[in-house]
């Protein structure tokens, strides 16, 4: 048999891993440097406060920070079912930041993909009701190699900041999930504004994902504030503070308008 036609393990793991999962929540920005990730990780603390079982699989190559977020995070206990992670404020947590311990992860785009293989394949979530997934931060093929794996009941909350750029992908990335048939839950707007004393400052411009979301009929969900706080907490590995910052507080309200919370 050739190699091409040898039948890799993962294909047939991978669905048998998500069964147990009764929805995937995928956060997604089409970039970088907008809060992607903070908004993942503070998503899966405030799902796990509010009762439900919950996973966060960090598929961040560019900067995975989920571990730094949560205080520095244990390998997962290697059992017959297979990679459990650990469980920090009631949140699962698998990263690929804890095989490289923080080192870069200087690989190629068909070594991302492998690595997404490998991890949907040998994690063992177990009976979880929303595995929150903070997605790699590009439109190219590696998010949608990791599209094509993560099947079932799934659905995306967008991230952007008011920026043209950061607007301008998006746009392109509402447009690639709509092709490949993900529910769009809404669009949060992130780093929307600077509260100074009794001032607001947008450094970054006024309401351009609520004209996006208005676009394309899609729900914008709102906007979270500059945190200085929500940053500190985050630095510092403080989860069960993070929650209550006025980003914390602002994003669940965000998820109360979804299918999540309401």
């Amino acid at each position: 048999m050739s190699s091409r036609n040898k039948l890799d393990y993962r294909e047939v793991l991978i669905p048998k891993r998500l069964k147990a999962i009764k929805y995937i929540l995928m956060i997604a920005s089409g970039k970088g440097g907008v809060g992607k990730s903070l908004v993942s990780a503070t998503t899966a603390l405030i799902l796990a406060k509010n009762n439900l079982n919950v996973g966060l699989l960090d598929l961040d190559f560019h900067g995975p920070s989920s571990s730094v977020i949560y205080g520095g995070l244990k390998m997962p206990s290697e059992e017959e079912e297979g990679l459990v992670p650990p469980v920090v404020e009631g949140v699962k947590v698998m990263s690929i930041d804890q095989f490289v311990e923080g080192r870069p992860i200087p690989v190629s785009g068909r070594e991302k993909r492998e690595i997404i293989k490998e991890l949907l394949a040998l994690t063992h979530w177990g009976d979880t009701d929303v595995l929150v997934v903070d997605m790699p931060p590009e439109t190219g093929d590696v998010l949608l190699t990791s599209l094509s794996y993560l099947r079932g009941r799934r659905g995306a909350i967008l991230v952007t900041t008011p920026s043209k750029l950061s607007l301008k992908v998006v746009d392109r990335l509402i447009r690639l999930l709509s092709e490949t048939g993900v529910e769009i839950l809404g669009i949060i707007e992130n780093m929307s504004r600077l509260e100074l004393q009794d001032k607001k400052v947008s450094p970054f411009g006024l309401e351009g994902a609520k004209e996006l979301s208005s676009k394309y009929n899609i729900r914008f969900l709102g906007s979270l504030p500059i945190d200085p706080e929500a940053s500190l907490y985050a630095d510092e590995g403080k989860p069960e503070k993070l929650i209550y910052t006025r980003f914390g507080l602002e994003l669940e309200k965000c998820l109360k308008k979804t299918v999540l919370l309401d």
